[in-house]
């Protein structure tokens, strides 16, 4: 490239003296044609040479556009990147919206949780109160029923009377005809309110036969008793048995402070 400055640079020199001069030197006119030939190579080189720097720049342009376009590309890519990031993060944020959706319906939920255990354990309270009541109000029905028979008995039949007072002192005949009186009021009373019936109609000290199909409860055995049910055997008790029992109800609720049968006689 220097050397082509300096070509160059000679030859306007050279041309720029022949065109001043007024005479022409005829070693320069012998040499003309060679300056010429000269002056066109310098020419070309200098037209070769600015095509290879075309070509030179033309190539870097298109590295360059090359690797504009790949920039571009990876430009895209991360353009692209980031719209998927930034979708991935309005996604997190739904996400994030409904676990704070969800957290509040777990919260409502433990409330809710709480609210029902409290109700369950004061149902709970309550229905061991109530079976409390329940079986206390069974206990004090059948001391009721008790009572309510043995006042039935005491009204009809004056049986409270007769076990409880002292007979010893009175003579067989007045024991005997109290006994009567008392024996006819309790047995209409029983008759009232149960139906009794012998366990077995069989007469008493004879031998009869046991149904091993029979409750035990049906029979008490005495005697060589075995694991077994015996077959036969000699009858001492025919025994009793209800298939009725209809004791009047209680007017007056009963306490273990009001377990009256009969109330005081008080004549005004």
């Amino acid at each position: 490239m220097f050397l082509l400055v300096l070509s160059i640079l000679g030859i306007l020199v050279t041309s720029t003296k022949f065109m001043t001069s007024d005479t022409l030197d005829p070693a320069l006119l012998a040499n003309m044609p060679y300056l010429l030939l000269g002056l066109f190579s310098l020419m070309g080189l200098l037209g070769l040479k600015m095509s290879l720097s075309a070509k030179a720049t033309a190539k870097q342009v298109k590295l360059q556009i090359a690797q504009s376009i790949k920039d571009n590309k990876n430009f895209e890519d991360k353009l692209k990147t980031i719209k998927n990031l930034e979708d991935e993060l309005e996604g997190l944020r739904e996400l994030k919206g409904q676990a704070v959706d969800l957290q509040a319906d777990l919260d409502k939920l433990s409330a809710e949780k709480s609210f029902i255990e409290d109700k369950l354990n004061e149902a709970t309270q309550q229905a061991k109160k109530l079976l409390n009541s329940l079986e206390e109000a069974q206990a004090n029905k059948e001391s009721s029923d008790v009572i309510t028979l043995l006042s039935s008995l005491q009204k009809q039949g004056r049986f409270i009377d007769f076990v409880m007072g002292d007979i010893s002192q009175y003579p067989d005949e007045q024991v005997g005809a109290a006994a009567r009186v008392v024996h006819r009021g309790c047995l209409d009373t029983i008759k009232q309110f149960l139906s009794i019936k012998p366990v077995h109609d069989e007469a008493e000290g004879s031998t009869v036969q046991v149904n091993k199909a029979v409750s035990e409860s049906d029979y008490s055995f005495t005697g060589n008793v075995d694991s077994e049910i015996p077959k036969a055997g000699r009858l001492i008790h025919k025994g009793w048995k209800t298939t009725k029992l209809e004791l009047p109800k209680r007017r007056t609720i009963m306490n273990k402070n009001n377990m009256i049968i009969s109330p005081a006689e008080v004549e005004v």
